[in-house]
């Protein structure tokens, strides 16, 4: 059984009993070039678990540095996580339609939108099959 055979087999389709998931729609090559990598992995997480769908862009560099590093991690070290996530991972998230800017006078504070959610989903369910961050 293949990798996609099995996803499929672990996260449910939508039904005309659940609800729908408003939004942009993301096509699978966009959806999974996203959960490529473990930085945005964690934003989305980070956003959705901790932060309840707004958060500081520092408070997930924080969260993804100490996962990295450890608790311990230096101030260099979250610098380069925060602005790995500026100038690249949190902008492909923006543009395609998954975390929203919240019009704060830094521009460092976002929302997560609806088209975040089945790729959640995905990444949970890819988690609980294959492993990986927590």
């Amino acid at each position: 059984m293949s990798v996609i055979d099995r996803l499929g087999s672990l996260v449910p389709s939508p039904t005309a009993t659940e609800p729908d998931y408003p939004g942009p729609e993301l096509d699978i090559d966009t959806a999974l070039s996203l959960l490529a990598n473990e930085r945005r992995r964690m934003t989305i997480r980070y956003a959705i678990e901790r932060a309840e769908g707004v958060f500081d862009l520092n408070d997930v560099a924080r969260y993804i540095a100490t996962h990295e590093n450890g608790p311990d991690y230096t101030g260099s070290e979250r610098k380069t996580v925060y602005i790995s996530l500026y100038q690249t991972h949190v902008d492909k998230l923006v543009d395609a339609g998954v975390l929203e800017r919240v019009d704060d006078a830094k521009a460092h504070t976002f929302r997560v939108d609806d088209a975040a959610r089945p790729l959640y989903d995905v990444l949970e369910a890819a988690t609980a099959q294959f492993g990986g961050e927590a």
